[in-house]
């Protein structure tokens, strides 16, 4: 019995031994990763450092904190100034520290805590009379945490945090008269989860695919003010937003959605009484190819914008007299097709570079796939599709209307335009439209072929060239 318990211990002590010198080589192993993603970082051409690591855990997993860590980003980009050298923009990070805790049943997965507080500041850079800029930002994280576990190609994540707020000091101008601002930002109840490749080495875009919900956010901006400017308050408060992007492939997609935000903003310009906007729900999805090409490749952009409300004093400087109908109900817009990207809008710097020869994108075909437009008593909808790659467009589209009758009596009622002008538009719309049985809705049937445009059968007049 004696041996046998003599055995047991010695068993124990080796599977002891090994365990710790298991756990104190991953240790090393950690550092060393921490080592090389500072390097590879720094031959992309950040700055990375820090000033510690701390490993602990033992004997269970691995808890290792990142003290101190700093970096320093730069952006480079075309000025659009005429014959003025590269600009930069400067990010610099800083942060108390990062931690990342592995336990040794789930090696592939890690549980990131971020800081409470982190700096940004953003160095934009002087161009043509205006000087360089300095943009401190503090972030706050509330009990933020990032969950990313590795898997055969991809590294999946999961984010949230009851809280994540943003603080920025805007100073005041040099000699324009301006004044500084303050502006904070939070998002409440936020969580983000997606997946992004393992083998990412910092080419833009990030391959990223993710959804995230925000329940709320809210957002002010006071504007000291100076001689150019009274002061100003700008309040944004919105509900619930989601949304989705998905840039993997060889087309960028996203779409998001948010609910009931309002603005309202306060100024002794505008008198005691505030302007308020309301927006009952914005909604956009869009679809851009991730990489420019001499082929053809699709795009689509989508927007709807519901239930929008103005203040009696946004009211009163846009109609005065009262002419038009208050009702914003829904503007909608939806188009899709193909073109020649040579270069993208997401990277300014070639869109910029591209442009002096020409507007960098070249329309093949077009789809107005909803169009809709009921505010201010006017109805619009209308959809249609068109060919632009020969130089001249061909394509049918057809857009019905209803209450143009009182909407040209409110411009003419709000002395926008003469009696006589609406009297010309009014006879036009009577001579090409067509009346629906209803009684109320003028339809427009228009037709692009042979280089001319057709409405309703009738020809108006020469189609635009788009080369």
């Amino acid at each position: 019995m004696r041996k046998i318990t003599v055995a047991l211990l010695a068993l124990l002590l080796v599977v002891s031994a090994v365990w710790t010198g298991a756990w104190f080589y991953g240790k090393g192993v950690i550092v060393d990763e921490i080592e090389a993603q500072v390097a590879r970082a720094g031959e992309r051409g950040a700055v990375l450092s820090y000033e510690d690591v701390e490993v602990a855990g033992f004997p269970f997993g691995y808890t290792t904190r990142v003290v101190g860590p700093t970096g320093r980003f730069v952006q480079a980009m075309s000025s659009p100034l005429p014959d003025a050298g590269p600009l930069e923009t400067v990010y610099e990070w800083s942060a108390p520290w990062v931690e990342a805790r592995v336990a040794l049943p789930s090696p592939n997965t890690a549980r990131i805590r971020i800081p409470p507080v982190q700096e940004i500041v953003v160095t934009a850079p002087a161009m043509g009379d205006m000087p360089a800029e300095v943009f401190p930002v503090t972030v706050e994280a509330e009990d933020m945490v990032v969950v990313a576990t590795r898997g055969a190609e991809d590294i999946d994540f999961d984010t949230r945090t009851p809280r994540l707020a943003m603080r920025m000091t805007v100073a005041p101008g040099e000699g324009d008269g301006s004044g500084g601002a303050e502006v904070a930002y939070a998002m409440l109840d936020m969580t983000v989860a997606g997946s992004m490749p393992q083998d990412w080495e910092g080419e833009s875009p990030l391959p990223l695919a993710a959804t995230y919900t925000i329940a709320s956010t809210d957002m002010t901006m006071d504007i000291e003010g100076g001689a150019a400017a009274p002061p100003m308050t700008v309040a944004l408060r919105g509900g619930r937003m989601e949304g989705a992007m998905d840039w993997r492939g060889a087309a960028m997609t996203g779409e998001v959605s948010a609910e009931d935000t309002a603005i309202t903003v306060k100024s002794p310009a505008f008198g005691d009484a505030p302007l308020d906007i309301g927006i009952a729900r914005i909604a956009g999805r869009s679809l851009m190819p991730a990489a420019a090409a001499p082929e053809a490749q699709p795009f689509a952009y989508a927007t709807t914008v519901e239930g929008v409300t103005l203040s009696d004093g946004i009211w009163a400087m846009l109609d005065p007299e009262g002419a038009f109908s208050r009702d914003i109900e829904r503007v909608t817009v939806d188009i899709s097709g193909d073109a020649v990207f040579r270069a993208l809008p997401s990277d300014p710097e070639a869109f910029v570079a591209a442009s002096p020869g020409g507007f960098p994108i070249e329309v093949g075909t077009v789809r107005i796939d909803a169009l809709e437009l009921d505010a201010l008593g006017l109805g619009v909808t209308g959809e249609g599709s068109g060919d632009l790659s020969g130089g001249t467009p061909v394509g049918t589209a057809t857009v019905a209307m209803t209450g143009f009758a009182d909407f040209m009596n409110a411009l003419v009622k709000s002395g926008r335009i003469p009696p006589q002008q609406a009297m010309v538009v009014q006879l036009m719309v009577e001579s090409f439209g067509r009346m629906d049985g209803d009684g109320e809705t003028v339809r427009f049937d228009m037709e692009a072929r042979d280089g001319m445009i057709y409405v309703n059968g009738i020809p108006v007049g020469e189609a635009p060239t788009t080369r």
